[in-house]
């Protein structure tokens, strides 16, 4: 599979390294999401439809406010949403209040973002039909 890397990060942020690059298999990982649902993150979760791995922070203010724009993009392109996260338990079910799942899948995973060397949130890789 395939993905394709787009960078949101802060106006003046730098990234200083990068993860895998476009075109290159993007890495799998056989975790849970945060219900306890079991997911494969890497790969398109729906033949046909691409994927969008969104890293985020439960904390982060942009990444809430980027919310109903990731969901409105994503329904007009047809992609499945996986939003990745790290933090507390507490953090995370209170995020989760705020903004109820629509659809996304929602994976608590540092070793996700550490793959794919995410530097700073929002950040966001997507998948296209062939992964």
């Amino acid at each position: 599979m395939a993905c394709s890397t787009n960078a949101s990060a802060p106006l003046g942020a730098m990234m200083i390294d990068h993860g895998p690059d476009i075109g290159e298999r993007s890495p799998t990982f056989k975790v849970t999401e945060f219900d306890g649902t079991p997911i494969t993150v890497g790969r398109l979760l729906n033949p046909g439809r691409p994927s969008l791995l969104m890293f985020t922070g439960p904390t982060c203010p942009i990444c809430a406010k980027l919310l109903p724009i990731i969901r409105s993009v994503a329904a007009a392109e047809g992609a499945d949403v996986v939003l990745i996260s790290d933090g507390t338990p507490a953090e995370h079910k209170e995020f989760l209040r705020l903004h109820p799942l629509q659809g996304e899948r929602y994976v608590v995973s540092a070793e996700i973002g550490m793959r794919f060397q995410v530097a700073k949130i929002p950040y966001g890789v997507l998948l296209d039909g062939e992964g």
